[in-house]
């Protein structure tokens, strides 16, 4: 089973089945996931696709394992072109790529702190580095974004200091390790890309944002690449792909967007997120949730 968002709607999808049910919609773009012990969050920027960001004051919703909504969680100064968000040891990690900030929430203190990763810190709503993915380990922080150019960057995670930041990918999102090797979707390229340059492509067209890890298998979303303001009605697809990153197959959601996060949850996935298992109460599905049968398809994509 996995978690989906896509510009329209928050989903909980069962590839297997070709079915998705509908969780959530009406709160504009919808975005990162992740979950901390028997909560789920959800990133939601309440604008539509395109919103002017400068009046942006994003939230993350917080939900209990029956997928009611328990909470609405908002800093004391507003998130703001929320991308990724990543929970670790009990702390949420929110990319607000328009200050090039990560808001940091401390799940049991109830409290927020902010970091600037880069130094020194250009200002709020330059979005000079347009950091827009956060993957967490034991001892670093990684982060990806997209300027100038795709980057990924790595930094100590006790005292958050830079490692080091190289150049990866093309309108870089998302970041993973395999095998001890950093990975990224290289969206425009549409392909995966190792720090070693090796690529893996996925399908024409299939512009990659959004990945996790269910054992042998991997998963990657694809959107279609158009303007800003073609995205809000578009179809995505959900690829998947061996451990050798080779395609296998897909399911196709049609009209609801583009594709932003995508977590595998009733399976650990410490490859791309955080090991843990989500506990889903299934029966809250068919009795309180929309379902909708999907196309065994990679549309547009293939």
């Amino acid at each position: 089973m996995f978690l989906v968002t896509t510009t329209q709607a928050f989903w909980v999808l069962d590839y297997d089945a070709a079915s998705a049910w509908q969780i959530d919609c009406g709160k504009g773009v919808y975005f990162g996931i992740s979950f901390w012990d028997e909560h789920l969050y959800v990133a939601a920027r309440q604008v539509r696709v395109g919103g002017n960001r400068d009046e942006q004051d994003n939230v993350i919703l917080c939900y209990k394992n029956d997928l009611r909504l328990d909470r609405i969680l908002k800093p004391p100064k507003p998130i703001r072109d929320v991308h990724q968000i990543a929970a670790a040891d009990g702390v949420l990690y929110v990319a607000s790529s328009y200050d090039d900030e990560v808001a940091c929430y401390d799940i049991e203190a109830d409290d927020w702190t902010f970091w600037q990763p880069f130094l020194p810190y250009a200002g709020a709503g330059l979005d000079v580095h347009h950091i827009n993915s956060i993957f967490i380990t034991a001892d670093e922080i990684f982060l990806t974004g997209l300027r100038p150019k795709g980057w990924v960057a790595r930094f100590d995670r006790s005292i958050r200091k830079l490692i080091s930041r190289q150049d990866l990918g093309t309108e870089t999102h998302n970041v993973w390790l395999d095998g001890g090797v950093i990975h990224v979707c290289s969206s425009t390229d549409c392909a995966i890309l190792r720090e070693d340059h090796q690529t893996h492509p996925l399908l024409p067209h299939a512009w990659a944002r959004g990945y996790c890890a269910r054992g042998d298998r991997r998963f990657v979303g694809a959107s279609e690449n158009l303007s800003r303001t073609s995205r809000a009605f578009s179809n995505c697809s959900v690829l998947e792909l061996d451990e050798h990153y080779k395609y296998v197959g897909a399911v196709w959601l049609r009209g609801f967007g583009m594709l932003h996060d995508l977590r595998t949850i009733d399976l650990p996935d410490s490859i791309s997120h955080n090991g843990q298992v989500f506990g889903l109460k299934m029966s809250s599905l068919d009795q309180r949730f929309l379902k909708h049968t999907l196309s065994r398809s990679a549309g547009h994509f293939r």
